[in-house]
Protein backbone atom coordinates (compact mmCIF):
# COMPACT_ATOMS: atom_id res chain seq x y z
CA UNK A 1 0.00 0.00 0.00
CA UNK A 2 1.04 3.69 -0.47
CA UNK A 3 -0.34 4.70 2.69
CA UNK A 4 2.01 4.38 5.55
CA UNK A 5 1.81 5.03 9.51
CA UNK A 6 5.56 6.50 9.40
CA UNK A 7 3.61 8.87 7.40
CA UNK A 8 1.07 9.74 10.13
CA UNK A 9 3.87 10.57 12.60
CA UNK A 10 6.00 12.59 9.96
CA UNK A 11 2.99 14.88 9.76
CA UNK A 12 2.03 15.54 13.35
CA UNK A 13 6.06 16.08 13.90
CA UNK A 14 6.33 18.98 10.66
CA UNK A 15 2.96 20.59 11.81
CA UNK A 16 4.52 23.47 14.06
CA UNK A 17 1.43 25.82 13.57
CA UNK A 18 -1.49 23.46 15.37
CA UNK A 19 -2.38 23.04 18.42
CA UNK A 20 -2.18 19.79 20.18
CA UNK A 21 -5.97 19.24 19.61
CA UNK A 22 -5.97 20.08 16.84
CA UNK A 23 -2.77 17.57 15.52
CA UNK A 24 -5.07 14.17 17.47
CA UNK A 25 -8.31 15.40 15.44
CA UNK A 26 -5.88 15.23 12.13
CA UNK A 27 -4.30 12.30 13.50
CA UNK A 28 -7.03 10.14 14.41
CA UNK A 29 -9.09 10.99 11.31
CA UNK A 30 -6.12 9.54 8.75
CA UNK A 31 -6.23 6.86 10.92
CA UNK A 32 -9.90 6.21 11.02
CA UNK A 33 -9.41 6.13 6.83
CA UNK A 34 -6.92 3.90 6.61
CA UNK A 35 -7.56 1.56 9.68
CA UNK A 36 -8.54 -1.66 7.69
CA UNK A 37 -4.72 -1.74 5.96
CA UNK A 38 -4.27 -2.10 9.55
CA UNK A 39 -5.43 -6.00 9.27
CA UNK A 40 -1.61 -6.56 7.22
CA UNK A 41 0.67 -4.94 10.41
CA UNK A 42 2.62 -6.68 12.81
CA UNK A 43 2.33 -5.72 16.77
CA UNK A 44 6.33 -5.18 16.85
CA UNK A 45 5.29 -2.28 13.32
CA UNK A 46 2.36 -0.71 15.41
CA UNK A 47 4.19 -0.45 18.54
CA UNK A 48 6.89 1.39 16.85
CA UNK A 49 4.51 3.38 15.29
CA UNK A 50 3.00 4.22 18.85
CA UNK A 51 6.36 5.32 19.88
CA UNK A 52 7.39 7.14 17.20
CA UNK A 53 3.92 9.36 17.48
CA UNK A 54 4.80 9.86 21.07
CA UNK A 55 8.04 10.81 19.88
CA UNK A 56 6.79 13.51 16.78
CA UNK A 57 5.58 15.72 19.55
CA UNK A 58 7.47 14.78 23.12
CA UNK A 59 5.39 17.95 25.00
CA UNK A 60 1.89 17.04 23.64
CA UNK A 61 -0.58 14.57 25.74
CA UNK A 62 -2.66 13.84 23.46
CA UNK A 63 -0.37 12.17 22.02
CA UNK A 64 1.19 10.27 23.53
CA UNK A 65 -2.29 9.08 25.08
CA UNK A 66 -2.78 7.99 22.17
CA UNK A 67 0.34 5.87 21.92
CA UNK A 68 -0.39 4.73 25.23
CA UNK A 69 -3.89 3.06 24.22
CA UNK A 70 -2.54 1.51 21.29
CA UNK A 71 0.13 -0.03 23.23
CA UNK A 72 -2.09 -1.49 25.97
CA UNK A 73 -4.42 -2.78 23.40
CA UNK A 74 -1.57 -4.42 21.68
CA UNK A 75 -0.92 -6.03 25.45
CA UNK A 76 -4.58 -6.89 25.76
CA UNK A 77 -3.74 -9.26 22.61
CA UNK A 78 -0.69 -11.08 23.62
CA UNK A 79 -0.37 -13.74 21.27
CA UNK A 80 -2.53 -12.53 18.24
CA UNK A 81 -2.79 -9.67 15.69
CA UNK A 82 -4.69 -6.74 16.59
CA UNK A 83 -8.46 -7.13 15.56
CA UNK A 84 -8.80 -3.79 13.01
CA UNK A 85 -12.21 -3.12 14.43
CA UNK A 86 -10.28 -2.78 18.09
CA UNK A 87 -8.45 -0.39 16.56
CA UNK A 88 -11.71 1.61 14.69
CA UNK A 89 -13.59 1.56 17.54
CA UNK A 90 -10.44 2.88 19.72
CA UNK A 91 -9.61 5.55 17.18
CA UNK A 92 -13.43 6.37 16.55
CA UNK A 93 -14.53 6.71 20.71
CA UNK A 94 -10.89 9.11 20.70
CA UNK A 95 -11.76 10.95 17.53
CA UNK A 96 -15.78 11.53 18.86
CA UNK A 97 -14.39 12.51 22.49
CA UNK A 98 -11.95 15.34 21.33
CA UNK A 99 -13.95 16.57 18.20
CA UNK A 100 -16.66 17.82 20.64
CA UNK A 101 -14.63 18.72 23.63
CA UNK A 102 -13.95 22.13 22.66
CA UNK A 103 -17.77 22.98 22.54
CA UNK A 104 -18.46 21.78 26.08
CA UNK A 105 -15.34 23.54 27.91
CA UNK A 106 -16.58 26.86 25.87
CA UNK A 107 -19.81 26.25 27.33
CA UNK A 108 -18.58 25.22 31.23
CA UNK A 109 -16.34 28.03 30.93
CA UNK A 110 -19.00 30.82 29.80
CA UNK A 111 -21.34 29.38 32.68
CA UNK A 112 -17.92 29.15 35.47
CA UNK A 113 -15.73 32.26 34.72
CA UNK A 114 -17.18 35.34 35.73
CA UNK A 115 -15.33 38.28 33.99
CA UNK A 116 -15.63 40.17 30.89
CA UNK A 117 -11.63 41.38 30.89
CA UNK A 118 -9.45 38.59 30.49
CA UNK A 119 -5.83 37.44 29.85
CA UNK A 120 -4.35 34.80 27.75
CA UNK A 121 -1.56 33.62 25.66
CA UNK A 122 0.28 31.42 22.87
CA UNK A 123 -2.21 29.80 20.84
CA UNK A 124 -5.04 27.75 21.92
CA UNK A 125 -8.22 26.17 19.66
CA UNK A 126 -9.67 25.68 22.72
CA UNK A 127 -9.48 29.11 24.32
CA UNK A 128 -10.56 31.02 21.36
CA UNK A 129 -12.93 28.99 20.60
CA UNK A 130 -14.44 29.63 24.54
CA UNK A 131 -13.88 33.13 24.02
CA UNK A 132 -15.88 33.10 21.09
CA UNK A 133 -18.83 31.77 22.97
CA UNK A 134 -18.28 33.92 25.99
CA UNK A 135 -18.09 36.62 23.60
CA UNK A 136 -21.77 36.39 22.47
CA UNK A 137 -23.65 37.19 25.29
CA UNK A 138 -21.49 39.78 26.97
CA UNK A 139 -18.92 42.31 25.63
CA UNK A 140 -15.25 41.21 26.29
CA UNK A 141 -12.32 42.87 26.32
CA UNK A 142 -9.44 40.26 26.19
CA UNK A 143 -5.72 40.95 26.34
CA UNK A 144 -3.35 38.82 24.36
CA UNK A 145 0.39 38.45 25.26
CA UNK A 146 2.64 37.95 22.35
CA UNK A 147 4.40 34.85 23.71
CA UNK A 148 8.29 34.84 22.76
CA UNK A 149 9.62 32.81 21.09
CA UNK A 150 7.36 32.58 18.53
CA UNK A 151 5.04 35.11 19.03
CA UNK A 152 2.11 32.65 18.61
CA UNK A 153 0.04 35.39 20.67
CA UNK A 154 0.26 37.67 17.08
CA UNK A 155 -2.31 35.28 15.15
CA UNK A 156 -4.25 34.74 18.74
CA UNK A 157 -4.79 38.32 18.68
CA UNK A 158 -5.97 38.56 15.11
CA UNK A 159 -8.20 35.64 15.22
CA UNK A 160 -10.31 36.84 18.44
CA UNK A 161 -10.44 40.38 17.44
CA UNK A 162 -12.03 38.85 14.22
CA UNK A 163 -15.26 38.04 15.66
CA UNK A 164 -16.29 41.22 17.04
CA UNK A 165 -14.16 41.10 20.30
CA UNK A 166 -12.08 44.19 21.49
CA UNK A 167 -8.24 42.62 21.81
CA UNK A 168 -5.33 44.41 22.82
CA UNK A 169 -1.97 42.89 21.95
CA UNK A 170 1.05 43.05 24.41
CA UNK A 171 4.60 42.10 24.54
CA UNK A 172 5.57 39.82 27.68
CA UNK A 173 7.47 41.86 29.46
CA UNK A 174 4.10 43.77 30.32
CA UNK A 175 2.23 40.92 31.65
CA UNK A 176 2.85 42.15 35.56
CA UNK A 177 2.00 45.59 34.85
CA UNK A 178 -1.83 44.70 32.66
CA UNK A 179 -2.56 42.08 35.10
CA UNK A 180 -4.31 44.60 37.47
CA UNK A 181 -6.48 45.69 34.59
CA UNK A 182 -7.74 41.77 34.32
CA UNK A 183 -10.50 39.56 36.07
CA UNK A 184 -9.53 36.49 34.86
CA UNK A 185 -6.79 34.88 32.89
CA UNK A 186 -7.46 31.55 30.74
CA UNK A 187 -4.69 29.50 29.04
CA UNK A 188 -4.66 26.32 26.78
CA UNK A 189 -2.72 22.99 27.89
CA UNK A 190 -0.25 21.19 25.73
CA UNK A 191 -0.39 18.73 28.52
CA UNK A 192 -1.55 18.44 32.77
CA UNK A 193 0.75 16.22 34.77
CA UNK A 194 0.80 15.05 38.63
CA UNK A 195 3.46 18.05 38.66
CA UNK A 196 2.37 20.44 36.39
CA UNK A 197 0.81 22.27 33.35
CA UNK A 198 2.97 21.68 30.18
CA UNK A 199 2.17 24.64 28.27
CA UNK A 200 3.95 27.68 26.29
CA UNK A 201 6.70 29.16 28.21
CA UNK A 202 5.60 32.11 29.53
CA UNK A 203 2.55 30.62 31.70
CA UNK A 204 4.31 30.34 34.86
CA UNK A 205 4.66 34.03 34.64
CA UNK A 206 1.35 35.08 33.88
CA UNK A 207 -0.06 32.38 36.30
CA UNK A 208 2.23 34.02 39.38
CA UNK A 209 1.10 37.65 38.07
CA UNK A 210 -2.31 36.54 38.30
CA UNK A 211 -1.56 35.10 41.85
CA UNK A 212 0.10 38.47 42.76
CA UNK A 213 -2.96 40.44 42.38
CA UNK A 214 -5.58 38.05 43.22
CA UNK A 215 -7.16 36.88 39.71
CA UNK A 216 -8.07 33.75 39.11
CA UNK A 217 -6.51 31.15 36.48
CA UNK A 218 -7.81 28.71 34.59
CA UNK A 219 -6.52 26.15 32.73
CA UNK A 220 -8.89 24.83 29.37
CA UNK A 221 -8.36 21.58 27.95
CA UNK A 222 -9.87 18.38 26.71
CA UNK A 223 -9.38 15.17 29.01
CA UNK A 224 -7.11 14.18 26.60
CA UNK A 225 -4.48 16.70 27.68
CA UNK A 226 -4.16 14.91 31.37
CA UNK A 227 -1.01 12.62 31.29
CA UNK A 228 0.49 10.24 33.84
CA UNK A 229 4.42 10.90 32.08
CA UNK A 230 6.63 13.38 32.99
CA UNK A 231 7.76 15.65 30.11
CA UNK A 232 11.63 16.24 29.62
CA UNK A 233 11.58 18.11 26.12
CA UNK A 234 10.71 21.13 26.64
CA UNK A 235 12.32 22.64 23.71
CA UNK A 236 15.32 24.16 25.47
CA UNK A 237 17.86 26.02 23.03
CA UNK A 238 21.35 27.34 23.74
CA UNK A 239 23.96 28.26 21.18
CA UNK A 240 27.49 30.02 21.43
CA UNK A 241 27.33 34.02 20.25
CA UNK A 242 30.78 34.76 21.51
CA UNK A 243 33.53 34.72 24.37
CA UNK A 244 31.69 34.61 27.64
CA UNK A 245 28.22 34.94 25.77
CA UNK A 246 25.70 32.68 25.34
CA UNK A 247 21.99 33.21 24.29
CA UNK A 248 19.47 30.26 25.62
CA UNK A 249 15.93 30.05 24.75
CA UNK A 250 13.42 27.56 25.52
CA UNK A 251 9.41 26.76 24.03
CA UNK A 252 7.39 25.22 26.84
CA UNK A 253 7.56 25.14 30.67
CA UNK A 254 5.85 23.03 33.35
CA UNK A 255 3.55 25.41 35.87
CA UNK A 256 3.20 24.09 38.99
CA UNK A 257 -0.57 22.56 39.16
CA UNK A 258 -1.77 25.08 42.60
CA UNK A 259 -0.81 27.69 40.04
CA UNK A 260 -4.26 27.29 38.99
CA UNK A 261 -7.86 28.36 40.44
CA UNK A 262 -9.41 25.62 38.70
CA UNK A 263 -9.58 23.38 35.41
CA UNK A 264 -12.07 23.27 32.88
CA UNK A 265 -12.33 20.45 31.14
CA UNK A 266 -15.03 18.73 28.80
CA UNK A 267 -15.71 16.02 31.78
CA UNK A 268 -16.37 19.00 34.48
CA UNK A 269 -14.69 21.53 36.12
CA UNK A 270 -11.64 20.38 38.45
CA UNK A 271 -9.91 21.71 41.26
CA UNK A 272 -6.07 21.26 41.39
CA UNK A 273 -6.22 18.46 43.73
CA UNK A 274 -8.69 16.49 41.63
CA UNK A 275 -6.67 16.18 38.67
CA UNK A 276 -3.92 14.90 41.00
CA UNK A 277 -6.51 12.34 41.56
CA UNK A 278 -7.47 11.70 38.67
CA UNK A 279 -4.14 11.15 37.19
CA UNK A 280 -3.60 8.32 39.79
CA UNK A 281 -6.09 5.96 38.13
CA UNK A 282 -3.77 6.38 34.85
CA UNK A 283 -2.98 2.87 33.43
CA UNK A 284 0.52 2.72 31.87
CA UNK A 285 0.83 0.28 29.26
CA UNK A 286 4.34 -1.69 30.31
CA UNK A 287 6.05 -0.59 27.04
CA UNK A 288 6.92 2.65 28.42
Amino acid sequence: MNWSLASVSEKARMDSTSGASQILISVLEELCNHVDDFDTLDREYLKRFAFSLHRAKPAMAPLFNLSNSILCLIEDYPSEKIPSDALRALFSRVLGEEKSANSKIAELARRKVDASRLITMSYSSTVMNTLRVMGQNRELMVTVVESQPGGEGRRTAKIISSYGIETELIPDSLVLSRMKDVEAAIVGADAVTSEGVVNKVGTYALTLAATNHRVPSYALCSWSKLCPMRFEDLGFVERRLGKNLTESSQMFESTPTESFHRFITDRGVLRPMDVKSKLKDYRKALAW
